[in-house]
C-alpha cells in the first residue's frame, strides 16, 4: 500500500495534544505518524526548518520512526523576533513501495514566539489641567524594537494602559498611531470635575505591553507616570445692585442715577467664583471694570472684597451708556 505521510508537534515526549505554536529556545517532540510502512526497511529525514543539522532515521523503531517515539529538536534562538518555521518529513527509502511513490514527504508550517522588551518615551509627563486642551495632552512614541512579529503574521498586538482607566490596543506592523517606527500616539489626561474644583493634583501611572501568543505574554515596559495639577479657571458671576423692575430690564442693567428711594442705580456687585481657591502662595486677582478706572486687585485672604466667594462692588456713576465688559483673570500656581 502506498505510505501516507503525517507527523505532528507535541510539549512532551509522551502524552498531551498536538501543538503548532511555541516559544523561541523550546524543545519540541515530533511523533512520525507515517502509515503502511510496517516490514519495510525505511530511511526518513526531518528538516528542521532552521540552521540546524536535518536528522536521518533509518529504523521505524528508533525516535522520529514510526515505532520508535518521538524525536526532539530544540529550535534555533533568535533574539527579540518571531520565526516561522517549517517542518518537513521526507520518507526517502521504502523496500516494499512502488519506486515511483518514492520519496514522499509532508510538511507543516510553526510560528515561534519570542520574548519583546516594550518601551516607549513621553513627550512631557507633568501639566496642567487646561481648559483649552480639555487637559493634559501628552504624546507617546513606541521604541519597541522593530524585529517584533507583526499582527497580520503572527497577531501579536501592543496595549497602552494610560492610567486613567483608559486603555488603547494597536496592532503591530498595522501602521497606526502607537505602532513602532509610525506615528506617535496622543492621550489626553483630564481631572474629573470634583478634582479641578478641590484643586487636587493626580499622578496617573501607565505602561505599555507587548501581547502575543508566547506562555510568559504579555511583555511590560518599565512604569511611567504622568503628573496633572489643576487649572486655574477665571470665572465670576455679576448683577446690578439694584436690579430694575422695567419690563426689559435684567440683572445686567444700570443706571447713571440715584432713584427716588436713594439707591444709586449704577453699581454692580461682582462675586469671585475662581477655582480651585489657592491662598498658599496666594492668588491675586485683577478686576478690570472697563470703564478707564484703576482695577482692583486683591489677594486671596478668604475674607477680603474680591477674594473667593467675597462680593466687590464697583461703581459706574457717570459713564456714558453703552456695554462695559467686565474681565478677571487670575495668577497663582495651583498646588
Amino acid at each position: 500500500a502506498t505510505p501516507v505521510m503525517g507527523f505532528a508537534a507535541y510539549a512532551a515526549s509522551a502524552g498531551g495534544s498536538p501543538i503548532t505554536t511555541w516559544d523561541d529556545g523550546d524543545t519540541i517532540y515530533f511523533q512520525n505518524n507515517t502509515t503502511n510502512t510496517s516490514g519495510a526497511v525505511i530511511q526518513y529525514t526531518w528538516d528542521w526548518g532552521d540552521s540546524e543539522s536535518d536528522n536521518v532515521i533509518s529504523s521505524d523503531s528508533a525516535a522520529g520512526g514510526v515505532g520508535g517515539g518521538r524525536l526532539s529538536h530544540t529550535f534555533t534562538a533568535s533574539t527579540e523576533q518571531e520565526q516561522t518555521r517549517t517542518v518537513e518529513l521526507t520518507l526517502d527509502a521504502h523496500s516494499t513501495a512502488t519506486p515511483s511513490e518514492i520519496p514522499r514527504d509532508t510538511s507543516t508550517a510553526h510560528k515561534v514566539y519570542d520574548e519583546h522588551t516594550p518601551s516607549l518615551t513621553l513627550n512631557d509627563n507633568s501639566g496642567i489641567n487646561e481648559i483649552g486642551t480639555s487637559g493634559h495632552p501628552v504624546i507617546f512614541t513606541n521604541t519597541t524594537e522593530n524585529t517584533i512579529g507583526s499582527y497580520a503574521t503572527y497577531g501579536i498586538q501592543y496595549k497602552y494602559t494610560f492610567g486613567d482607566g483608559n486603555t488603547q490596543t494597536i496592532n503591530v506592523g498595522s501602521g497606526s498611531a502607537g505602532d513602532t517606527g509610525t506615528s506617535n500616539l496622543s492621550h489626553t489626561y483630564t481631572l474629573t470635575n470634583a478634582q479641578q474644583n478641590a484643586g487636587t493634583d493626580v499622578d496617573y501611572t501607565g505602561k505599555l505591553e507587548v501581547l502575543s501568543s508566547h506562555s510568559s505574554s504579555p511583555f511590560a515596559s518599565s512604569n511611567f507616570t504622568v503628573h496633572v495639577e489643576p487649572d486655574m479657571r477665571a470665572s465670576a458671576t455679576g448683577t446690578a445692585v439694584t436690579t430694575s423692575d422695567g419690563s426689559s430690564d435684567n440683572q445686567y442693567d444700570i443706571y447713571d442715577y440715584t432713584d427716588i428711594d436713594g439707591n444709586n442705580r449704577a453699581l454692580v456687585t461682582v462675586t469671585n467664583a475662581v477655582s480651585p481657591t489657592v491662598s498658599s502662595p496666594a492668588a491675586s486677582y485683577t478686576f478690570n471694570w472697563a470703564d478707564g478706572s484703576s482695577n482692583d486687585t486683591p489677594t486671596e485672604d478668604g475674607s477680603s472684597a474680591g477674594t473667593v466667594g467675597n462680593a466687590i462692588t464697583h461703581n459706574y456713576v457717570g459713564e456714558s451708556a453703552g456695554n462695559y465688559n467686565l474681565n478677571l483673570s487670575v495668577s497663582a500656581t495651583p498646588d
